[in-house]
C-alpha cells in the first residue's frame, strides 16, 4: 500500500536526522581512543584503533546515503539500522564491559522511524551481532575477570544482556507502533480535511455555475419573450395582409364585375349601331331621294360613331384602372 505523505515525510526527515547524528557519534568514537592514549583501557592501541576505525567508517554509511549521494528510498533506513548495529558491534568487541548502555543505540536509531518492522530487525540483529561480540570479547577485547571464559559471558553477561536489552527493545518497538498509530490518526485528520477543502471548492462551483445557469435561463426567458412578441406581430401582420389582400380581390371583383357590364353594354351598343346601320341602309335604298332624311341619318350614325368611341375610351380608362388595382 502506498505510503502517507506524513509517513513518507518523517522517513526522510528521519534518514537525515540518523544520517547526523551517526555522523556525530564519530566523535565519540574518537574519544575511546583518546581514554586509551589517556591509560584507562588496557586493550593493544592497535586492536583498538582497528575497531574503531572500521566502525567510523559504519557509522559514516548513512551520511554517504543521505547527503552525498541522495537515496531517499525505503531500503535506506534498513541500512542505517544495519550499519549502526554494525557500528556497536566492532566497538563491544573491543570494549564489552566498558559499553553496555551502547546495546541501546541501534534499537534507538531505528525507533526514529515509527515501524514496527524496523525496531524488530534491528532488535534481532542486535542480539545476533552484540552476542557475538561478547564473545569474541573474551579473545581480543578487555577481558572482564568475572567472565573470564566463553561459557561465564554467555551464561553471565550475554544472556543477562540480552533478556535486558529484549524488555528495552519491546518498550522502543510498542512507543514506535503507538507513535505510528498517532501518525496515521493525524494523516486521517488531514486527507479529512483535504476533502473537506475539495467539498467546499466543488460546493463554491456548483454555486458559480447555478449562478451561470440562472443567467443563462434568464437571458434565454429574454429572448423567448421577444420570440414571441415577434411572432405575435409577424401574425397581425399577416392578418393585415390577408385583410388587404380580401379588399383587394373585392375590388378587382367588382372592377372585372364593371368591365362585364361595361362591355355588355357596348356589345348592346354595337348591336343597336347594327341595327340601325341596317335601318340606315333601308332607309337610303328606299328613300335615296330623300337628302335631308339622309343627312340627318348620317348626323345620327356619327353621333352613335362618337359614342362608341368614347364608350371605348371609357373601357380603356377602366382597364388601366383595373390593372392598378391588381398591382
Amino acid at each position: 500500500m502506498k505510503e502517507s505523505g506524513i509517513l513518507k515525510r518523517n522517513e526522510i526527515e528521519a534518514n537525515r536526522f540518523a544520517s547526523k547524528v551517526m555522523l556525530i557519534s564519530i566523535v565519540f568514537v574518537i574519544l575511546f581512543l583518546v581514554i586509551k592514549l589517556i591509560g584507562l583501557f588496557v586493550v593493544p592501541l592497535g586492536t583498538l584503533a582497528l575497531a574503531l576505525g572500521i566502525s567510523a567508517v559504519f557509522l559514516l554509511i548513512p551520511s554517504l546515503l543521505v547527503f552525498v549521494l541522495k537515496k531517499q528510498d525505503p531500503w535506506v533506513k534498513y541500512v542505517i539500522a544495519a550499519s549502526a548495529v554494525m557500528a556497536i558491534f566492532c566497538v563491544f568487541t573491543i570494549l564489552s564491559h566498558n559499553v553496555v548502555l551502547l546495546y541501546c543505540y541501534p534499537i534507538a536509531i531505528a525507533s526514529l522511524y515509527f515501524t514496527r518492522r524496523l525496531c524488530f530487525f534491528t532488535a534481532v540483529l542486535s542480539v545476533v551481532m552484540l552476542a557475538i561480540g561478547q564473545i569474541l570479547s573474551v579473545y581480543i577485547g578487555i577481558t572482564d575477570n568475572n567472565l573470564a571464559t566463553v561459557g561465564r559471558m554467555i551464561a553471565s553477561g550475554v544472556v543477562p544482556r540480552t533478556l535486558e536489552f529484549a524488555i528495552i527493545a519491546v518498550i522502543f518497538i510498542y512507543l514506535s507502533r503507538r507513535t505510528r498509530s498517532m501518525l496515521q490518526n493525524v494523516m486521517g485528520a488531514e486527507e479529512q480535511a483535504v476533502l473537506l477543502q475539495k467539498t467546499l471548492a466543488m460546493t463554491e462551483k456548483a454555486r458559480e455555475v447555478s449562478g451561470i445557469l440562472a443567467e443563462s435561463v434568464r437571458q434565454l426567458s429574454a429572448v423567448t419573450d421577444n420570440t414571441t412578441k415577434s411572432n405575435e406581430q409577424i401574425a397581425v401582420n399577416a392578418q393585415e395582409i390577408s385583410l388587404a389582400s380580401e379588399s383587394t380581390i373585392k375590388h378587382m371583383e367588382e372592377a372585372i364585375e364593371m368591365v362585364s357590364r361595361i362591355s355588355q353594354s357596348i356589345n348592346r351598343i354595337a348591336d343597336e349601331g347594327n341595327a340601325i346601320a341596317g335601318i340606315s341602309r333601308e332607309v337610303r335604298e328606299r328613300n335615296e331621294k330623300s337628302g335631308d332624311i339622309l343627312h340627318q341619318v348620317i348626323r345620327e350614325m356619327d353621333s352613335i360613331s362618337q359614342a362608341t368611341i368614347e364608350s371605348r375610351d371609357v373601357v380603356a380608362r377602366l382597364m388601366e384602372r383595373s390593372e392598378e388595382i391588381g398591382r
